[in-house]
């Protein structure tokens, strides 16, 4: 977070307002992956955290001020490195855990400011298409299902007419992020993760009581055989 404020802080004091747009996704994706990382305890947050990394030196060197800054984003790789986050992050997944798809597109499209803003010519129109993607993933985080559809239908051709005013080859980047996250939002794992969870039914089986923990024995009354105590 320190080298991202730095990143921010910057390109302010440098006025370099052509960075607006990857400032702000910067601080969306650091923050989203600190949370990730520290309450979900997720493999995914430190992969997604090196993203932003990678996001911010390119931006750095791409905006022509150096700074103490460099010191920071290199103390942040390095605490990314450190062998203690590998027992700290969860090894395997979650019982209940959402699909893949379910998480990787509220995650691409809180990246699309950052990315998008570091790549393709800033314009209003942009900035609002890359913002209007946060709100979408916030809204599917929600689990609205007219979030999902808006994604598949909507998302789309407003993707294809901002990029018809962009150079070719700005055009074509912009309308390989924005399929990414179409081909994601049509992915049944994307379906199922705004779907409500169901509660977990168990049914009871029969088992010898020689079998049965002894603490579960104490705590109905009965001794090793299944006998009244």
């Amino acid at each position: 977070m320190l080298a991202t404020l730095g990143v921010v802080l910057d390109l302010a004091l440098s006025s370099v307002g052509d960075y607006l747009l990857e400032s702000l996704g910067l601080l969306v994706m650091v923050t989203v992956g600190l949370v990730g990382l520290f309450v979900a305890r997720g493999r995914w947050a430190r992969r997604y955290l090196w993203l932003a990394l990678v996001i911010e030196a390119a931006l750095f060197v791409t905006s022509g001020s150096f700074s103490l800054t460099v010191v920071a984003i290199l103390a942040a790789a390095m605490s990314l490195s450190l062998p203690g986050l590998d027992g700290w992050t969860r090894q395997l997944r979650k019982a209940d855990a959402p699909p893949a798809p379910a998480v990787l597109l509220p995650l691409a499209l809180i990246s699309m400011p950052a990315v998008v803003g570091l790549i393709v010519d800033s314009s209003t129109a942009v900035s609002a298409f890359s913002l209007g993607g946060v709100v979408g993933a916030w809204s599917y985080a929600r689990a609205h299902r007219l979030t999902l559809w808006a994604l598949r239908l909507v998302y789309p051709p407003i993707g294809i007419a901002v990029a018809g005013g962009l150079p070719l080859w700005q055009s074509v980047i912009l309308g390989a992020l924005v399929g990414f996250c179409v081909v994601l939002a049509w992915t049944p794992g994307a379906l199922l993760g705004i779907q409500p969870l169901e509660p977990r039914r168990f049914e009871a089986k029969p088992v010898f009581a020689e079998m049965a923990p002894p603490e579960i024995m104490d705590e109905i009354g009965r001794d090793s055989h299944g006998r009244k105590r």
